[in-house]
């Protein structure tokens, strides 16, 4: 598999000496102190709810401080809090790579290996441990051959009349994941193929929960932007003849983080061997190549990727908002409620 990030930080040349294992039972005792911790997570709130309650469990005396949206809308109000001297987030866990990248040339975070730090690839971290990939996730096709019995094998099934009023996705220029997979699939078949997706008149949403959930409810019959996780009823297409979207999502500790010692409690927890194992069993690929990959999936290694969102992510920005421009053009502005 070649999932090699563009930027020269993440490069990594020289292997890490071993390295002791952290302390826990000492930085539980000082997290104790300080009693809660602020994560600010980007994503399907279920998962980070489920997360919580186990670590609550693990270490009580602990609450976790959960703030959910959006992760653009998460890291403005981040540097907003920031920027008024009132700092907030110990972690955030976001999908928006570009934010991280622009924290580290900032100098608002701060370093930490976890004990899964030498396990995870060079490809997916920070060299300085400033950040770190904890969840990969793919972004595939989906139809429902119930409600539309025709064949479903590449990205231009979709253009079948068949699916006129029935399609459904994220907005590409608010989900940056999107907006990569959808200009992967221009690159692909031209701009002409967004023309002919136009006329298919299809609904719109704020979150890849509300494209699984339209598609169990057979409100839809087909998307191009289906997160396997969140997947319950409708077929996941992972193409033979194309890359398939992989991105990543990122975490990191805040240099001002109100509960630095919970923080560094909860990110050595989550990345270990265990919680992974979670993440994997949910749907997404855990970055550490000691986890097996979701059930029923293929290791990455077998799989045929997209695989620049980060550089894609830290391109020029006026490229990025010319391709926000060009989408929202076929969407149109957001409206509806945010699906979390």
């Amino acid at each position: 598999m070649k999932l090699a990030f563009a930027c020269a930080a993440f490069v990594v040349f020289a292997a890490f000496p071993a390295r002791a294992e952290i302390d826990m039972s000492a930085l539980y005792e000082a997290a104790k102190k300080e009693g809660a911790i602020n994560i600010y997570g980007g994503g399907p709130k279920q998962p980070y709810l489920d997360r919580a309650a186990r670590f609550e469990k693990q270490f009580p005396g602990l609450k976790v401080n959960f703030v959910n949206g959006p992760s653009n809308v998460l890291s403005e109000r981040i540097d907003k809090a920031r920027k008024d001297g009132k700092p907030e987030a110990d972690v955030a866990l976001l999908q928006t790579i570009q934010d991280f990248v622009a924290w580290k040339k900032a100098g608002v975070l701060t370093p930490f290996k976890p004990d899964a730090w030498d396990q995870i690839p060079d490809r997916f971290k920070d060299a300085d441990g400033l950040f770190t990939g904890h969840s990969l996730i793919m972004i595939a096709y989906a139809h429902r051959p119930d409600l539309a019995a025709v064949p479903f094998k590449t990205a231009k099934d979709i253009l079948n009349p068949i699916f006129k009023g029935k399609v459904i996705s994220t907005y590409p220029h608010l989900d940056d994941a999107t907006l990569y997979h959808y200009t992967k699939i221009a690159e692909r078949y031209g701009w002409s193929f967004w023309d002919d997706y136009a006329k298919l008149d299809s609904k719109w949403v704020r979150g890849h929960l509300g494209v699984a959930q339209s598609l169990e409810k057979g409100e839809s019959f087909a998307s191009l932007d289906q997160i396997p996780s969140g997947n319950k009823v409708s077929t996941v297409v992972i193409p033979d003849s194309e890359p398939v979207t992989l991105f990543q999502q990122t975490l990191a500790i805040f240099k001002d983080a109100p509960n630095p010692n919970a923080a560094k409690l909860y990110v050595n927890w989550y990345m270990g061997k265990d919680e992974a194992s979670i993440v994997a069993r949910d749907g997404s690929w855990s970055p550490r190549p000691d986890v097996a990959p979701p059930p029923g999936q293929k290791a990455l290694k077998d799989l045929k990727l997209n695989d620049g969102y980060v550089a894609f992510m830290n391109d020029d920005p006026a490229k990025l908002d010319a391709l926000r421009a060009r989408f929202k053009a076929i969407s149109g502005e957001w409206s509806g409620v945010d699906v979390r």
